[in-house]
């Protein structure tokens, strides 16, 4: 486990070094789009793909961990919506054993 999460916060690193600021460096946003490509939007030619990947670039932080106030403050929407129910905890979704706290 302790080798994925390692790889997994070199891919995050890499990830945000080029998607959260696209313009500064076009090239290396564009390497990154390729990759991304073939894992999403597979069925569209890259071309089609790009501005949907480049658009949906999502904040992660730079260790990777997961941010537990912005998901209990989703859940409380999902739930104020109907969308989830109201039993629903994020103690009972998130499973936090296997990281550093």
């Amino acid at each position: 486990m302790k080798g994925f999460l390692n790889a997994y916060r070199k891919g995050i690193a890499d990830y945000r070094a080029v998607m959260l600021n696209q313009k500064k460096d076009p090239a290396a946003t564009e390497a990154m789009v390729d990759v991304i490509h073939k894992y999403v939007y597979t069925s569209r030619p890259r071309a089609k793909a790009a501005p949907s990947i480049k658009a949906g670039a999502v904040y992660m932080t730079e260790d990777a961990a997961l941010d537990i106030a912005d998901l209990k403050r989703q859940l409380a929407w999902f739930q104020a919506h109907g969308f989830a129910p109201k039993a629903l905890t994020t103690e009972k979704y998130i499973d936090t054993s296997f990281v550093k706290k």
